[in-house]
């Protein structure tokens, strides 16, 4: 499944409606922020990796400092950036076609 964060595509405009489409967005909203936490335990585990290897930056450190560096890689990362800005993006738009989903069946008097 591969989206650009930038252009939610035609595949959003052509579902039914707004409560769809909601639901749609917020599909893509977790794909990016289980991107991210995969994304993030691969980063650790290539830390350990190293460690392991002999890597002079990490093989002194213990276990805490390995998965504390592997995150603070992580989160500087231009991948986590772009799932970062995914998620929000898709969870943003969620919630505005659940918002007009919830006006149109409200109808008019309101």
């Amino acid at each position: 499944m591969s989206h650009d964060p930038s252009h939610p595509g035609d595949e959003i405009d052509a579902l039914a409606n707004d409560w769809e489409r909601s639901d749609h967005c917020e599909r893509l909203a977790a794909y990016y922020r289980n991107l991210w936490f995969v994304g993030q335990r691969q980063e650790i585990d290539y830390v350990v990796e190293r460690a392991r290897l002999g890597d002079f930056r990490f093989k002194k450190m213990n276990r805490a400092q390995k998965e504390a560096t592997g995150r603070q890689r992580w989160a500087r990362s231009a991948d986590a950036r772009d799932f970062v800005e995914g998620e929000q993006m898709y969870t943003r738009w969620a919630l505005l076609y659940a918002a007009r989903a919830s006006l149109v069946q409200a109808g008019p008097d309101r």
